[in-house]
This record gives C-alpha cells, structure tokens and sequence, in this order.
C-alpha cells in the first residue's frame, strides 16, 4: 500500500487530503469538505504553496470530500475491510505517515487500523533506477484526470509507479 497526505504547512501540519493506493488494486482518496467551517478554517491555516498548489486540487475526485470526523473512520473501515492480515503502507515523508496515525487515533474506529499497518519508509524507492521516470509516466496519467503533482491521490500512485517492485502489474 502506498500513501501520500498533503497538508497546510511544515510548521504544524494538518490533514487536508490522503491517498492510500494498494500495489496491486484499490486506493483510497479522501479530503476535507472545505464547505464545513471547521474544514474551512484548517484550510486557512494553509502556507502559500498549499493555498497555491494543493488547495486548489482540492474537489477534482467525486464523492472524495468528507468532514474532518469522518476521515479516520473511512480509513479505519477502508483498512479493515482489506483481506490481509497486515499491510504493508510505504511512504517517502514522515509527516504523511504521522497525518494517518493521527486520522485513526482520532477515529473512534482506527486502532484496529493502526494494528493492522507495516508502516514502511520508503524514501529509498527514490534512489531505484529508473523511479524518476516511472514516476513521471504515472503524473502524466494522473493529469489525465486533471490532478497533478501534489494531489495525494496523483503522488501516491506516482510513489507506487516509482518502486520497481511494484511495477509488474502497476
């Protein structure tokens, strides 16, 4: 399972959107509903790239925007619905893994979840031959769909495309 969050600023980061992508199969994307005032003020609290770059992403995916309660339970029940004992959640920013914890931990649902996760660091996947370029391959698919780096859902698939080992069937 590959993740990716995106989120307000490096100071204090809140969860603004995640993407969850298995190696071989569904993915998970969530956001805030920035219709919902307290959705609305975590925007706010945004940087100026976020407000550039990530906010205005935000609303591309149907049925994506949920409130900033529900997000760990649609994780949790997500996760748990999964058949495997385990799963493995390769991540390349330890601030995307940390943004999941907490979306569970705050989720009356999310410590099965949480049990259930192989947190993996996979900033290695960078250093593979050829990740840059496959990574590429999988954004220019992404803006078919007009997301684009950035996007959780796009970087996720884009870390996904990047792991050579997942590359067989991706």
């Amino acid at each position: 399972m590959y993740l990716d969050a995106e989120f307000t600023n490096f100071e204090n980061p809140e969860l603004l959107s995640i993407a969850l992508c298995a190696e071989h199969g569904p993915e998970l994307y969530l956001e805030l509903d920035l219709s919902q005032p307290g959705s609305n003020r975590t925007a706010k609290r945004s940087s100026d790239f976020t407000r550039d770059v990530v906010l205005s992403q935000l609303g591309q995916i149907p049925g994506a925007a949920v409130g900033a309660k529900d997000i760990g339970n649609r994780i949790a029940t997500w996760i748990q619905d999964l058949p495997a004992a385990q799963v493995v959640v390769v991540y390349d920013f330890q601030p995307d893994y940390d943004l999941l914890e907490r979306a569970l931990r705050e989720s009356a649902i999310g410590l099965e979840a949480i049990q259930k996760i192989v947190p993996v660091i996979g900033d290695f996947i960078w250093s593979e031959e050829g990740a840059a370029q496959r990574a590429e391959k999988s954004w220019e698919k992404s803006e078919a769909e007009w997301i684009f780096r950035h996007h959780a859902l796009a970087d996720a698939r884009a870390l996904r495309a990047a792991d050579a080992e997942a590359m067989p069937n991706c």
